[in-house]
């Protein structure tokens, strides 16, 4: 029974297939969030969540916040951006040029003031933190090029230094040697293993009109994924080939805004304003991308977001513009439904199902679903029958399935033989009016009827007996359900008599 009431509730509450389904849980200020505009989002070695925002910082254990401020030691409450180190510190990075390092067990705060030159950097907009393998800390900024923190020293890259834009959305560790970073004019490429990185060149991608890219980012294949302005998402594999997706193949719009790459080979996507995609690629094909979306019409608390981040747990968490954060977790429950909105084919009567192989009856059809595959059929007609209201699903010994319809009678799917039939019943009983099915021990079907009582046929005999409220007292015309109690007893439910029991001998009403 805890079954069928599972599955019914998965049903009748979703109107599109969906191969990933999630729950969706907002964290704010009230839950104690220090602040509500999320800017970024790490999670430190000891699976704690950090969110940088306009208001400090705060820590997420799963259940509590613990808040940071200039009254904890901040150099600065807005913070921008956040790294996990190889060393596990935290570094965030704060308005006015300035950066705080935390030690996660201990919460000690250490800043600093950005400087070239010993001249304080206090109108650099910091967006992005990112470690080189040599454990440089290098600083993104919109507008101010890039600075990198290395042995007590800031050191700047500019246009100047040949960078190819002092706008910069993303730097990416693409080889031991070199790192690739992404500009409002295309990838600029750094030696970093120079001891104070100098040597910039470009990268060209001939593909690209207008090479604006906002972000970039390496995969555990090697290939390089990156975003350009109103072009959708690219990649670069590891063999030089370059992809494109864009709102053509599925996509929300052209401008993705943030890029989170998943280890199980999915794609998350936000972009302006529009909500969030997750690109499958394990079941993608070159020439269509399975793309699912979530949109603040639908699962998400706001479509306004700054950051994607996916912890170790596969959790999805979205820092968002003045509505805090969203953590999307893949749900236990798997939602199918059968058609779109407001149509029949979405109200489930029954239930029954063993294994991968489900079958449903609607309100006008059939439903069979094989939950390995998704495939899903839909049977509205049996012969020159029109299905309605299909009230019950019973699968007998044979491996058969038993289908009854108020209001269209009685139907068997022979497993073996792929065909369906309809049973006919005796003239006294009329098949438009059977509700529901039973079972008994010795695999006689037993069929409850409103105002025609009960029949119980013999598939072995095709015999039918016909009981009634007339040739037995205790029996009602009116039957709603049928229970194999399996102990020798089977359980009727009536419409106007209360319970009546079957022991093997005799009716015993219970009202």
């Amino acid at each position: 029974m805890k079954k069928i009431i599972f599955f019914f509730l998965l049903v009748f509450n979703y109107f599109n297939l969906s191969a990933y389904n999630v729950d969706v849980r907002n964290y704010n200020v009230q839950h104690g969030l220090i602040q509500s505009q999320v800017f970024d989002i790490v999670q430190d070695n000891e699976g704690f969540i950090w969110f940088a925002t306009v208001g400090g910082i705060s820590r997420f254990d799963g259940h509590d916040f613990i808040n940071f401020t200039r009254r904890q030691g901040l150099p600065e409450n807005c913070t921008t951006a956040a790294l996990v180190d190889r060393q596990g510190n935290l570094w965030f990075a704060h308005q006015k040029g300035k950066l705080s390092k935390i030690n996660p067990q201990t919460f000690e705060i250490e800043a600093f003031q950005v400087q070239i030159d010993d001249k304080p950097q206090n109108n650099i907009q910091i967006y992005k933190l990112f470690q080189d393998n040599t454990g440089r800390i290098w600083i993104i900024t919109v507008g101010q090029g890039l600075y990198f923190f290395q042995n007590s020293r800031f050191y700047k890259l500019t246009r100047d230094d040949g960078l190819l834009s002092s706008y910069v959305y993303g730097v990416i560790q693409y080889n031991d040697s070199t790192l690739w970073a992404a500009t409002a004019r295309g990838v600029s490429t750094i030696d970093c293993q120079d001891s104070i990185p100098q040597k910039i060149d470009s990268l060209s991608v001939l593909i690209l009109k207008n090479p604006y890219l906002f972000y970039l980012e390496k995969d555990a294949s090697g290939n390089v994924w990156f975003s350009v302005l109103d072009q959708g998402l690219y990649c670069l594999t590891a063999q030089g080939e370059v992809k494109k997706i864009t709102k053509k193949d599925g996509l929300l719009e052209n401008d993705v805004w943030d890029i989170a790459l998943s280890p199980d080979q999915t794609i998350w996507l936000s972009y302006n304003l529009k909500g969030l995609s997750r690109i499958d690629l394990k079941n993608s094909t070159p020439k269509k991308y399975k793309i699912e979306h979530f949109t603040p019409e639908g699962e998400l608390t706001s479509g306004d977001i700054f950051r994607i981040f996916i912890d170790r747990e596969k959790n999805v968490w979205l820092g968002l513009n003045g509505k805090g954060v969203d953590q999307l977790r893949e749900s236990l429950m798997q939602h199918y439904h059968f058609a779109q909105k407001d149509s029949p084919e979405n109200i489930v009567w029954s239930i029954w199902g063993k294994g991968n192989d489900f079958w449903f009856g609607l309100e006008n059809g059939i439903a069979h679903l094989n939950l390995k595959t998704s495939e899903k059929q839909i049977i509205k007609r049996i012969g020159k029958k029109k299905l309605i209201s299909i009230m019950q699903v019973l699968p007998d010994k044979q491996g058969n399935w038993w289908f009854v319809s108020y209001g269209s009678g009685i139907f068997k799917y022979d497993s073996k033989r792929g065909k369906f039939s309809e049973l006919k019943t005796p003239k006294e009983t009329d098949e438009r009016f059977a509700f529901c099915l039973g079972l008994d021990d010795q695999g006689k079907l037993w069929i409850g009827f409103e105002d025609y009582g009960l029949l119980i046929f013999n598939p072995n005999t095709n015999k039918f007996k016909h009981l009634t409220h007339k040739k037995n007292k205790a029996l009602s015309d009116s039957i709603s359900v049928i229970c194999n109690a399996h102990d020798g007893n089977i359980w009727l439910g009536t419409f106007d008599a209360g319970l009546i029991q079957y022991d093997g001998k005799e009716f015993k009403k219970y009202s």
